[in-house]
């Protein structure tokens, strides 16, 4: 029987098979080898195109920036600091080690290790957003956010995200992981205007930054992802919330211990560091720099103001405004107060805009524009003064119509025939109005305008009780005139202003005075002026031992009261009322006005010349025979000039 061999049915198929999943393998290599080219090459040329206008990374250690406002007391003392501030330009031994962890803990884990731009911190940044569903995390290294800061817009496009990441693998060739970060620190934003964490340190703790604890670094690092929303001054609570992140971030990469954070503690004061200046209240800084156009036509870079303040004389206007404020919303319906001194050579020394700088930063010392009332009568005396009249002359306390206008006393009484010196010590409506019909209404306007209102008055009857509105820094203006002897000495805020260097941009000289009230005048209304706190409508500001000169304004319904006071070396102008114009509760100018106003100079006398009082009494009887405020004129004139006024007073004793 014949044997025939077995057939392999399916040997054929299968090595058909095997043959087709080699040619797919083959195929997909040969695909995916295509792919990887072309995308490669689409990298390579998007590469190529995004680098095409890179910047020199050379530049980095340029920093441009908004000039800054530095305002100074007369002392040299920062008041306050404007525009973009920029900290010291730190060496990296100069960082605490400690904000460095906490930067690195919160911001970028592996900055020691990838190449400017990580790979696998982006990977990591992606699935922990993903798993708490929004973003938690981002994935650029801090080189990233230098090369984004320092060369770069804010803006988010593909374009930019490319060009961050080149400049960061440039930037990581050609500097050390040190520089990075020492530049990163020294020129990031965090917030209030502060550039670099030196400028930071000193805005919100009062400190250097060599002098942060642990918590104080853990606050600025926390800053870093969004510095207006954790910015201690703008969310106390969402700041601390931030830092103790940044701690627990410190602990798991094992910079720091649970126990170093139960030791530390919150810092206490973290709205105003030492960086903006001594002013709580800037007011007066605030009007300096709307003042600047006027000294500098155009200016782009940073500049020092030395301005005219005395620290030390706005501290205890503050104080004098604040204690006597405390209660008078609920007793008399008053909520706002203001007030300005000026010394002998019309330098603005201290300035307060309202009881709140926190609450409104509208400056009622020099925008407000309120009526003087009585406080007005001044130009309407000096007028007649000017004009044939003396504090003996005579006139008529009667009622008077003018069409269809007649002013009434406050006391709704008539006194008949009274001197002038009587008249304005009581305030008499009806003989001011009477005097400038008399001598016209005119002739007291311009007298005001030389006197320093710069204000555009209407002719109207009502113009001699002070209907008209002006600034209260204009109307201690024209006392202080008086103060001065009768020169137009124009209240000024501004010495000087440097630059950076030193280098003087602009020179109050102020040296050229010209005379603009008789010294017959002066003298006289001096003299009623004084009358007005003796035995007038301006009791409530005399002083024991002191000879002060003043006057008090009232207006119809309570909406305004002033007074306007001077010693021979200080004028004051304080005002008391509503910024909605709504009446107080019967507060006049001799009342609450008048009490600041003693407490501040009262204060004044006391803390800076107090000893003068006690040394006058040791001169010659031929020195007391002479007007003791005569005298101790003299001796402010030559204290400002430099000479004290312990060596003043001996020396006069000694002759």
């Amino acid at each position: 029987m014949k044997m025939t061999k077995k057939k392999k049915p399916y040997k054929k198929k299968a090595s058909s098979k095997k043959s087709f999943k080699k040619r797919v393998i083959i195929l997909f290599f040969k695909v995916g080898f295509v792919i990887s080219l072309i995308c490669v090459s689409l990298i390579l040329l998007i590469i190529a195109y995004y680098s095409s206008d890179l910047p020199n990374i050379a530049q980095v250690y340029e920093f441009k920036k908004q000039p800054s406002f530095t305002v100074l007391d007369r002392n040299g003392r920062i008041l306050a600091n404007y525009g973009d501030l920029q900290g010291r330009d730190l060496k990296f031994e100069q960082i605490p080690k400690t904000l460095i962890q906490a930067v690195v803990a919160i911001e970028d884990r592996r900055f020691f290790e990838h190449q400017g731009v990580d790979v696998w911190g982006i990977i990591r940044a992606i699935y922990r957003n993903k798993k708490a569903g929004k973003v938690v995390q981002g994935g650029s290294t801090i080189t990233q956010q230098l090369a984004k800061i320092a060369f770069l817009t804010p803006e988010k496009t593909f374009k930019r995200k490319i060009q961050e990441a080149l400049i960061a693998i440039k930037l990581e060739k050609k500097y050390s992981k040190k520089e990075i970060m020492r530049l990163y620190l020294n020129r990031v934003y965090l917030g209030k205007g502060n550039f670099g964490v030196d400028a930071a340190a000193k805005f919100y703790f009062g400190k250097y930054i060599e002098k942060v604890s642990l918590y104080e670094a853990a606050i600025l690092a926390g800053m870093l992802k969004a510095p207006s929303k954790y910015a201690p001054a703008n969310n106390h609570e969402l700041s601390i919330k931030r830092a103790k992140q940044v701690l627990s971030a410190m602990e798991e990469e094992n910079y720091i211990t649970h126990t170093d954070i139960k030791k530390a503690i919150p810092p206490l004061i973290m709205e105003r560091g030492n960086a903006r200046g001594a002013l709580q209240n800037p007011y007066f800084s605030d009007y300096v720099i709307e003042q600047l156009p006027l000294y500098l036509t155009a200016n782009n870079q940073d500049v020092k103001i030395y301005t005219t303040l005395d620290l030390n004389l706005q501290k205890r206007l503050e104080e004098a405004i604040l204690e006597n404020m405390k209660n008078a919303k609920s007793k008399s319906n008053a909520s706002e107060a203001a007030a300005v001194a000026i010394n002998r050579r019309g330098e603005i020394v201290a300035l307060v805009g309202g009881v709140s700088y926190n609450k409104s930063q509208f400056n009622r010392a020099t925008s407000a524009k309120r009526q003087p009332g009585s406080a007005f009568k001044l130009f309407v005396y000096l007028t007649a003064l000017e004009n044939g009249y003396s504090k003996e002359s005579i006139v008529i306390d009667s009622p008077i119509k003018i069409n269809k206008w007649s002013p009434r006393n406050f006391s709704r009484q008539y006194l008949g025939e009274v001197i002038l010196e009587e008249a304005f010590a009581k305030s008499i409506n009806t003989v001011a109005v009477k005097l400038s019909e008399s001598l016209g209404r005119e002739k007291v306007i311009n007298t005001a305008g030389k006197l320093g209102i710069k204000d555009k008055m209407k002719n109207l009857p009502s113009i001699a009780l002070g209907s008209e509105v002006t600034s209260l820094l204009d109307l201690s203006g024209s006392y202080s005139i008086v103060a001065n002897g009768g020169y137009n000495i124009r209240p000024y805020a501004v010495l000087k202003i440097t630059d950076r260097s030193g280098k003087v941009l602009y020179l109050n000289k102020n040296n050229s005075y010209k005379k603009v009230i008789s010294d017959s005048a002066n003298q006289q209304i001096k003299h009623m002026l004084a009358k007005v706190i003796q035995n007038g409508t301006g009791k409530k500001a005399h002083i024991a031992g002191a000879e002060v000169f003043g006057k008090t304004g009232t207006t119809q319904d309570y909406r305004d009261a002033c007074f306007i006071g001077f010693t021979d070396y200080l004028t004051v102008g304080v005002w008391v009322g509503n910024d909605d114009n709504t009446s107080m509760k019967r507060v006049m100018g001799g009342g609450l006005p008048a009490e600041i106003w003693k407490d501040f100079m009262k204060k004044n006398v006391e803390k800076n010349h107090g000893t003068i009082w006690k040394k006058v009494e040791n001169i010659g009887n031929e020195k007391k025979s002479n007007s003791i405020m005569n005298f101790l004129s003299s001796v402010f004139n030559k204290k400002e000039k430099g000479e004290t006024i312990d060596s003043i007073i001996e020396k006069n004793t000694k002759k």
